[in-house]
């Protein structure tokens, strides 16, 4: 029975070929995508998780206003660090790094 679909399939797939192409052809597409998003999320979720004690690694962002919007980003000012070890009891280290 399935060697019988899969004959039927191939004939169709001779027979009607730009038809074919554009389903076989989104097809990739729509799974290529799939998996670029799946290996973005995996990276996004592992980031950092090599450290010792990585649920209580933090990184700082903040909102940067210009005149085109709200800019996200992970860059604080230089003494951020050491003015909140020093007002928030809780932190124990800071570092800084450069990307």
């Amino acid at each position: 029975m399935v060697r019988n679909y899969i004959k039927i399939a191939f004939r169709n797939i001779v027979r009607q070929k730009g038809y074919s192409f554009i389903n076989i052809f989104g097809l990739a597409i729509a799974i290529m995508c799939s998996l670029l998003m799946l290996m973005w999320v995996q990276d996004e979720l592992s980031w950092d998780s090599f450290q010792k004690n990585a649920d209580t690694i933090y990184l700082i962002e903040q909102d940067q206003p210009t005149s085109q919007g709200i800019f996200h980003v992970g860059v604080t000012p230089f003494p951020m660090g050491p003015a909140l070890k020093e007002e928030i009891p809780e932190i124990k280290n800071s570092a800084r790094y450069e990307s």
